[in-house]
């Protein structure tokens, strides 16, 4: 029964790393369209996560809601922050940093 309930516990834990690097690509590719879109570099290629937490799915389930960072120069000489908000497998919403285009 033991070995029973590490392997479940073990096999859930390889299912949250899947999804979590799942949603780190998903929110990768959001902020570097959003950032193709406006014509601004994606510094690094790259997206971090502050913030994980629960709340309700868009059907009214329970979902992981997860926040990331990322950072973006319209120029290359000032970095800018950026946050997507991820609710389960759904972009949420993707906030930027005023900037200014010298």
């Amino acid at each position: 029964m033991k070995r029973l309930l590490f392997f479940a516990a073990i096999g859930l834990l390889a299912l949250f790393w899947w999804h979590s690097m799942w949603a780190r690509e998903t929110a990768r590719q959001a902020a570097r369209r959003e950032c193709q879109r406006f014509g601004l570099t994606l510094i690094d290629d790259t997206v971090e996560r502050v913030k994980i937490g629960l709340g309700r799915s868009q059907t009214g389930g329970t979902t992981f809601v997860r926040v990331y960072r990322f950072e973006f120069s319209p120029t290359g000489e000032r970095r800018y922050r950026g946050h997507i908000t991820m609710r389960g497998r759904v972009v949420e919403t993707v906030q930027m940093e005023p900037y200014s285009v010298e």
